[in-house]
């Protein structure tokens, strides 16, 4: 369990009241967190990379959906709303 506290010794004391063969250790933070923040911001865009393509995919079937309505067996309408569909996830 993590705790964050600003008055960190009254914590302790109320936690050994209630437990009192609780071993508690102290975890120091240090620069990795700036790491684990630019790497979670670079993973957050790489989530949402699919749902923008599949979007932009999206929005290219609507505007040509006459065109892609007309080829053979209306193939074309559904080769981009189903590349879009599945990229989307």
């Amino acid at each position: 369990m993590l705790l964050e506290s600003s008055d960190y010794d009254k914590v302790i004391e109320h936690l050994k009241s209630y437990y009192p063969n609780i071993e508690i250790k102290e975890i120091i933070q240090d620069t990795k967190s700036d790491i684990s923040l630019y790497y979670n911001k670079k993973q957050f865009f790489l989530d949402l990379l699919p749902i923008i393509i599949s979007f932009i995919i999206f929005i290219f079937g609507i505007i040509f959906k006459r065109n892609l309505h007309n080829t053979y067996f209306s193939i074309g309408e559904y080769i981009v709303f189903g590349i879009a569909y599945f990229l989307s996830g």
